[in-house]
């Protein structure tokens, strides 16, 4: 079967400092110091935009912003792109409804179930 591609509006937008996620959780407001740093230093930001494929599945499509708003090349990571013609479809929506016509390069693909039918 085929979905169409429908990506999401503008996405979620998520952001690491560039000293990375806190892992000592017993550290009373670190996540919040991190968050905090990433503001500060513009670290590495990510937009989250999700794709309907097939009937009921979902790809999320994660860009990576951090080479500015003005990049030509944006390398993206797929999450369960089920449905291959609704996600490359999305791209070239996104790419001309969100990121000025950039590119939008697939660098990684994860893959966190399968069905019967994909």
């Amino acid at each position: 079967g085929g979905g169409g591609a429908a990506a999401a509006g503008g996405g979620i937008v998520v952001r690491r400092p560039a000293s990375g996620w806190p892992t000592d959780s017993s550290a009373p407001g670190r996540l919040r110091l991190a968050e905090e740093e990433a503001q500060r230093e513009g670290a590495c930001e990510w937009t989250v935009h999700t794709v309907a494929c097939l009937l009921d599945n979902y790809c999320y499509v994660l860009v990576d912003r951090s080479g500015g708003p003005d990049a030509a090349d944006r390398p993206v990571a797929l999450v369960d792109p089920s449905d291959p013609t609704a996600v490359l479809a999305a791209l070239s929506d996104l790419s001309r409804d969100h990121y000025g016509g950039a590119a939008l390069r697939p660098v990684a693909i994860l893959t966190t179930h399968k069905h019967w039918d994909h």
